[in-house]
């Protein structure tokens, strides 16, 4: 086995995304939705805003920040063995009824 490459983000190209009203038809399909006109074409308005914000994103330039792949460990805590407690269905459950314990109704 040879040595693992590492890429960083200026390895990879970056092409502008755009949506189509196709799109849009697709997703809602996809996603078992329905809406007007009106509707798909304010939501692929949305999407191609959300989308334009990206490629800024995208056009960040990442190469003057230091390789970050051999970051610090994070440092854990140490185990700590506890006594054991008595979890017996009879000290947590304390409500019995027919061989069966209860719990509170949580749903109306």
């Amino acid at each position: 086995m040879g040595p693992v490459e590492t890429k960083t983000l200026s390895d990879y190209t970056f092409l502008p995304m755009s949506l189509q009203l196709s799109d849009i038809d697709h997703l809602m399909t996809l996603s078992h939705l329905s809406g007007s006109q009106d509707e798909k074409e304010r939501y692929l308005g949305q999407l191609q805003n959300i989308l334009k914000h990206m490629d800024v994103l995208n056009a960040v330039s990442f190469d003057s920040l230091p390789d970050q792949a051999q970051a610090e460990p994070t440092l854990l805590r140490e185990d700590v063995v506890l006594p054991h407690q008595d979890l017996t269905l009879d000290t947590i459950a304390p409500v019995w009824e027919n061989e069966c314990f209860r719990v509170p109704k949580i749903l109306a």
